[in-house]
């Protein structure tokens, strides 16, 4: 397979976690929200490879260039180019990144997909992505913070119209894959906080292993602790309208309830 591992998910999918993860094996550069929409992310190694080529643009056009306005400009405008800029950069075999639904325009996803041989789709129940924004929103914090103790008041309308833009997301690129008879490695985020760090580690590893036929080996110094920022029991627990919620789930034949 190419250098490059998509990873196809959403926003609090818990992703960063997942990441986390992918870091620990040292075949792989593990990179996040490299087309995130406000500021194209990216590690010191790889700016320092990009700030090479900007310079000597600089030398030719005599020009003053500002790197992070021209590295989010050409990420977004040439995604394909730009990854494979990035495998250029690295000694590492692999890396992975992740591409949300508003990331890129479907034209540019319809080409990275058609230039790799797989992806990893890691979904979350949409219920717990649309409880785990509302946390982050109106707690300011985004990761790295406990939200166990914050209640949400569920807007049911405004949760019908996420759960089917991300259901549509997760139906097309399982098409998509299906169409360009890609190799995919599901997983579920929930279903991997079920395992301690070591199981997870071990079961990522046998999973790329069986989906994509790679041997990756796990890097000796390991950042164990990785924060599940919602410890939070039950539904109960997270949301302040929870008889409302609940009535409308029931009416929906939802058997988690």
């Amino acid at each position: 397979m190419t250098g490059f591992i998509p990873i196809i998910t959403a926003g609090r999918s818990g992703s960063n976690h997942f990441c986390d993860c992918l870091g620990g094996f040292n075949e792989n550069l593990s990179l996040y929200e490299i087309f995130q929409e406000k500021e194209t992310w990216l590690p010191e190694e790889q700016l320092k490879y990009f700030k090479k080529i900007y310079e000597r643009k600089n030398d030719i056009f005599k020009e003053k260039i500002n790197l992070k306005k021209e590295l989010h400009n050409y990420s977004h405008s040439y995604p394909l180019k730009f990854l494979y800029d990035i495998q250029a950069s690295t000694e590492r075999e692999y890396f992975s990144f992740k591409i949300f639904p508003h990331h890129l325009r479907r034209k540019h996803i319809y080409g990275i997909l058609e230039n790799c041989k797989g992806l990893i789709l890691l979904k979350r129940n949409p219920i717990d992505m649309y409880i785990s924004l509302k946390k982050a929103e109106e707690s300011g914090k985004w990761s790295n913070f406990d939200t166990s103790k914050c209640k949400i008041k569920f807007d049911i309308p405004k949760y019908r119209q996420y759960e089917k833009l991300i259901n549509e997301w997760f139906m097309h690129c399982s098409d998509l894959a299906e169409a360009y008879e890609l190799k995919v490695f599901n997983i579920n985020y929930e279903d991997l906080c079920l395992l301690d760090f070591h199981e997870q580690m071990e079961f990522i590893k046998n999973s790329l292993n069986d989906t994509f036929g790679l041997k990756w080996t796990l890097a000796k110094n390991q950042r164990e602790e990785r924060i599940k920022q919602d410890k939070s029991k039950n539904y109960e627990e997270k949301i302040e309208n929870f008889d409302e919620f609940y009535s409308f789930f029931e009416n929906q034949n939802k058997t988690f309830l």
